[in-house]
């Protein structure tokens, strides 16, 4: 029997529009106001004002750009890992596997980087050390 839809795709697809926002905003500020090339942020910055970047945290882009890498990595994660468990009289045995190649892989590491990164940003910002 034929789906309509494969599944692994709209996963794919939703992850990447989930991750997409921060990832413009990451490589955007990186390139500006660490590498001093101003292009690419320049031209994301009006989108991304007009969809509500310098309100508070609510309804807009903020909320997209800081949660929007948990819920990929979550979606793509609940995709890629098995659980396998093993119960014997002595032992109990439980173990994860997940294919290390494909988009879907690589979209979780794009998704734990970037969560990596904006909390190493946000500890960073605020460490009055």
């Amino acid at each position: 029997m034929k789906h309509l839809f494969n599944e692994r795709k709209w996963v794919i697809v939703l992850a990447a529009i989930f991750v997409f926002p921060a990832a413009v905003f990451l490589v955007g500020s990186v390139l500006k106001f660490e590498a001093g090339i101003p292009v690419f942020y320049d031209m994301a910055e009006p989108l991304m004002v007009r969809m509500g970047l310098n309100e508070k945290l609510g309804l807009n882009i903020n909320l997209l750009i800081a949660f929007g890498p948990i819920v990929a990595l979550a979606l793509t994660l609940y995709s890629l890992v098995r659980i396998k468990t093993e119960r014997q009289k002595d032992f109990f045995s439980l173990s994860f596997c997940f294919p290390v190649k494909g988009a879907m892989f690589y979209l979780a590491l794009v998704s734990a980087f970037i969560m990596c990164f904006l909390l190493l940003y946000v500890v960073g910002e605020n460490c009055h050390c």
